[in-house]
């Protein structure tokens, strides 16, 4: 009887501890309770003091430590399930473009893009050479769709290996540079793959429907290229006012005509154009030139692709080019009309961005409801056990 009275009275120990959330230890020699922290005397449920006779602590004993660890661990688990689909992108830097609803441009050939409904994020950067590699180990093994070309060996991408067991590598000097050699639909094949991490051929874009259906972007994707509006916004729109600046730039409130400075003279370009370089360079170089939502390189380096459509086999694409020379300069800011590119296009200057969705509100409510319901699944779990504790004693007792 005395071992199944101290059974009882070890459990309603546990159960005190963790019901009432003390943080206790074992009780030295003193019988007066030794306070943790300066102040009067705790309280009946935030205190902090030692106790006779109470050998187990919430997060401190050894079963409530690994009690502990489980249930957290869970809830990581639980709500990185929830969110989960913004693991991959973590080689990108995501900028957010806020301002929801703001107003298009309201004149020039721009009239009427600009306007976004609801905020999203954009990569401040271009794809670099070095995030495209790792998706062509990944997805590419036997690259049935033309994923790589023989001409990216010039921008350091080579590849090894037979079909089936493809393995790309990339030269050190190219890895930040911006992606090239890419058509529309390498670049959208790279988006759905951010989506599923698995497939190439459906996520944000279904690839297998034919024309400009396949440039529309499917219900709840998480990345996707951006569309005409948001390029325009995130490159030119001045938050919290109505107007556009002429250049990607917070120089002069982006009215500052970007100087195009040789290489060679010392000062650094505000941009890369008019072969100021001579080739693209690595991805945020132009500190000078970046947009009010701190997206870098929209000046210049490549153009880049959109998912909207001109027509059955054209898009939209925005940005100049490294080789854009200075008396064009003007056909890409925002005073300038957007170029219409066909997707099977792919050269050296022409490259991409991702954009990225705003978690649902239903996902972060799936990820909350997870961690409560872990929460509560544990305190459950201790009512139960005291609840048994106690139909023991009533038995003893009777």
């Amino acid at each position: 009887m005395s071992a199944c009275v101290g059974s009882y009275r070890d459990e309603m120990d546990a159960c005190y501890a963790a019901d009432f959330g003390r943080d206790r230890e074992q009780m030295k020699k003193s019988r007066r309770p030794e306070y943790r922290r300066k102040g009067g005397s705790p309280t009946r449920v935030n205190g902090m003091h030692c106790r006779r006779n109470k050998r187990w602590t919430w997060g401190s004993g050894r079963g409530a430590r690994m009690q502990n660890i489980r249930a957290f661990a869970s809830c990581v688990a639980i709500a990185l399930a929830g969110l989960g689909s913004y693991a991959s992108a973590a080689p990108m830097t995501f900028k957010e473009v806020g301002n929801p609803g703001n107003p298009a441009q309201s004149s020039g050939v721009n009239a009427g893009i600009g306007s976004v409904a609801n905020t999203f994020y954009m990569s401040s950067t271009e794809t670099t050479v070095s995030q495209y590699t790792n998706f062509l180990n990944q997805a590419a093994k036997s690259d049935p769709n033309g994923l790589y070309d023989t001409q990216m060996s010039t921008i350091g991408i080579t590849r090894s290996g037979s079909s089936g067991s493809f393995v790309y590598t990339s030269s050190t000097s190219f890895n930040l540079r911006p992606v090239t050699f890419v058509s529309w639909f390498d670049a959208a094949r790279y988006v759905n793959w951010l989506v599923t991490g698995t497939s190439t051929e459906n996520g944000a874009y279904n690839l297998a429907l034919s024309g400009s259906a396949a440039f529309q972007r499917q219900p709840g994707a998480t990345f996707f290229l951006p569309n005409a509006n948001e390029w325009y916004k995130a490159a030119f729109y001045r938050p919290g006012t109505t107007n556009y600046g002429t250049w990607a730039s917070t120089v002069g409130s982006g009215t500052v005509t970007p100087a195009a400075a040789l290489a060679t003279s010392g000062t650094v370009p505000a941009a890369n154009y008019n072969n100021v370089v001579g080739t693209t360079a690595n991805v945020g170089s132009y500190t000078s030139t970046v947009s009010s939502y701190g997206m870098y390189d929209m000046l210049g380096n490549v153009t880049e692709w959109t998912e909207t459509a001109a027509s059955s086999t054209q898009v939209r694409a925005f940005s100049g080019a490294y080789t854009i020379a200075l008396a064009n300069v003007s056909n890409w800011g925002s005073n300038g009309a957007a170029q219409l590119r066909t997707v099977t296009t792919f050269n050296d200057n022409i490259g991409f961005r991702v954009a990225a969705a705003v978690p649902e509100p239903g996902t972060i409510a799936l990820a909350a409801t997870g961690i409560l319901g872990a929460a509560g699944a544990g305190w459950l779990k201790r009512r139960k056990r005291q609840a048994a504790a106690l139909a023991a004693a009533a038995t003893l007792a009777g």
